[in-house]
């Protein structure tokens, strides 16, 4: 015991004692059985109670439950024990009991599991699915059956058999439960009109449940159901279902395999054609008809043949042409058969409407027969099996004769400052063009482009020339620029300018002293730059090299040489450049004493 005093004179001095808890309580709970039967099983709990490790007579003990069954009063047993029944609950499963004891400020508790099991079987139910069907001998409907305890706990393992008053079949006649304690079968129809008892027994424990079942007088199937390919639909027909005595006939459903992007369509009684749309053309279908009656539905019909749907051709494109002489030839793009292939294209011309029909495969045509001059567009038509369809006309071409340059150079190398002709002839298919009009330009070497040079008109015989004094080599370009019925032509030529080279000193048949010698020389167009070479005649005839030199900026040309005591013959040769031909002065002799 603490007990508390203040000081004398304080207003609030007050004398308190406190008793300390002291010991301990302990308490352990245990069932007579852990497991109790929902068909109103019972178990006896038995809390001890100790306190400082003697049994507690003195405590308060009381007992709770998860479960719903009931517990009854707590017994006092005045050695320490407290006793009391507890009911099971209604509904399977493990629940916890918990004790608690108390004993002044001391508390203790205890908790024990308990089991409820399921009872025996007390219910049978039974369901049938759909509760009508016809007589066909080939529908089905499905029996459930549900056994439980009398707190409605499924009750699995349990066997239970299927049965009738009539003559329909069961799949299979006898099972057991599952573990939701359902049993089920499949019931086949038989051919008998009319209404049979269904029933669902559990023999070993005296249960059994019945449902009316009954059988339809049979209605038709659509027959004969045949199709015809659309664009994107095919159109789908039948022979009409006939509907039972006191049976109603309200729709037939179509449906397509493989299933349309709409998915199946549906149409009232009385219709005996319909389209389903949301095809795929190119994609190969086939089609069942269901009828829907009062009494259900009707067997599926036989499938229809098998159809494709397509439609038409995409339009050729692009489509171009290209005259020639007398002739076109017309290309274009491939159609898309859409879902029935290419048969083939025709191509025609306009004006005259003359035709040409090519193969699926083909995509040029050449068309022959045209007349050179006149203006014409090009249609192409492509065909499948739907309605052709037709190209937008091609831009409009011209057919004309092909003109031709025959080119002759009367003199295809001249002496620089000599005149020379370029000349030839104009022809159309080989024939003369007679009136024209050619321009010749000239391109001299080095120079980038060409320049106009002069403009000559065909005489009769289609011939034109033209008289140039080139300096240098050069290139001629001849244009035809053709008319409403020729086409333009061109062609070149060229021509090689020849320098001239003009002896300087010495003369030719002086007589000199043999030794050093120098021998000078002028040229005439010759590029400065150019190489030259002195050459003497050797006794069989040929040419060898004495001197080397180079043209200078003013034509001139200078060699020294050695040479020995006799008759020589000497010659200048100018080596060929892209500017000029090659060239060489006249031989000249010198006497060497």
């Amino acid at each position: 015991t603490i007990t508390t005093c203040y000081e004398a004179g304080d207003s609030g001095a007050v004398l308190s004692t406190t008793t300390p808890v002291t010991g301990s309580l302990g308490a352990t709970l245990s069932l007579g059985a852990t497991s109790v039967s929902t068909d109103g099983g019972t178990t006896t709990a038995t809390v001890t109670v100790t306190k400082n490790g003697s049994p507690d007579a003195q405590a308060n003990v009381t007992l709770s439950r998860t479960g719903t069954g009931a517990i009854g009063a707590v017994t006092n047993n005045d050695d320490g024990t407290y006793t009391a029944t507890l009911s099971a609950s209604p509904r399977v499963g493990a629940e916890t009991v918990t004790a608690h004891a108390t004993d002044g400020a001391l508390s203790a508790d205890a908790t024990s599991s308990l089991t409820n099991t399921r009872g025996v079987p007390a219910i049978i139910t039974l369901t049938v699915d759909p509760v009508s069907i016809q007589a066909d001998g080939v529908t089905t409907a499905r029996a459930t059956a549900t056994v439980t305890d009398a707190h409605l706990n499924v009750v699995p393992g349990e066997t239970v058999g299927f049965g009738t008053d009539g003559d329909v079949s069961f799949s299979p006649t006898s099972t057991t439960t599952d573990a939701n304690g359902v049993a089920t079968s499949t019931i086949t129809a038989s051919k008998t009109v009319g209404t049979q008892q269904i029933s669902v027994t559990d023999t070993a424990h005296g249960l059994a449940a019945h449902q009316p079942l009954t059988l339809l007088a049979t209605s038709s199937a659509p027959t004969n159901v045949f199709a015809s390919p659309g664009d994107g639909k095919a159109i789908v027909g039948w022979v009409s279902a006939t509907p039972a005595d006191g049976d109603t006939l309200s729709d037939y459903v179509i449906a397509a395999t493989p299933a349309g992007a709409q998915g199946p369509v549906t149409v009232p009684a009385g219709t005996t054609s319909a389209a389903v749309p949301g095809l795929t053309n190119g994609t190969a279908y086939t089609f069942t008809v269901t009828a829907e009656f009062g009494s259900g539905k009707s067997q599926t019909s036989t499938p229809s043949n098998s159809v494709t749907p397509y439609g038409e051709p995409s339009i050729p494109a692009p489509v171009t042409a290209v005259a020639g002489d007398h002739t076109a030839d017309v290309t274009w793009g491939a159609s898309d058969g859409n879902g029935s292939p290419i048969q083939g294209y025709t191509v025609t011309a306009s004006p005259g409407g003359a035709q040409l029909a090519v193969g699926p495969t083909v995509t040029t045509a050449h068309f022959g027969g045209l007349t050179n001059g006149t203006s014409y567009t090009f249609t192409v038509t492509a065909r499948n099996a739907d309605e052709p369809v037709t190209s937008n006309p091609t831009a409009a071409v011209v057919p004309k004769f092909v003109a031709a340059f025959h080119v002759a150079a009367a003199q295809p190398a001249i002496i620089g400052g000599q005149v020379g002709s370029v000349h030839g002839t104009l022809t159309s298919d080989g024939l003369p063009l007679a009136g024209t009009h050619v321009t010749i330009a000239v391109r001299p070497a080095g120079a980038r482009s060409y320049a106009a040079l002069a403009t000559v008109t065909t005489g009769g015989s289609g011939q034109w020339s033209l008289a140039v004094r080139p300096t240098r080599n050069s290139s001629y370009r001849l244009v035809y620029v053709g008319d409403a019925a020729h086409r333009a032509a061109a062609a070149s030529t060229s021509m090689l300018v020849h320098p001239q080279v003009h002896l300087g000193l010495p003369r030719n048949g002086a007589t000199l002293p043999h030794g050093y010698l120098t021998v000078t020389a002028t040229t005439s167009y010759a590029v400065a730059g150019s190489k030259a070479w002195l050459e003497y005649r050797r006794p069989n005839g040929d040419w060898a090299v004495l001197a080397y030199s180079t043209v200078s900026s003013k034509g001139a040309l200078r060699f020294v040489t050695s040479l020995g005591r006799g008759t020589r013959w000497l010659r200048i040769y100018l080596v060929a450049t892209a500017t000029n031909a090659a060239a060489s002065s006249k031989p000249f002799v010198l006497y060497l004493t």
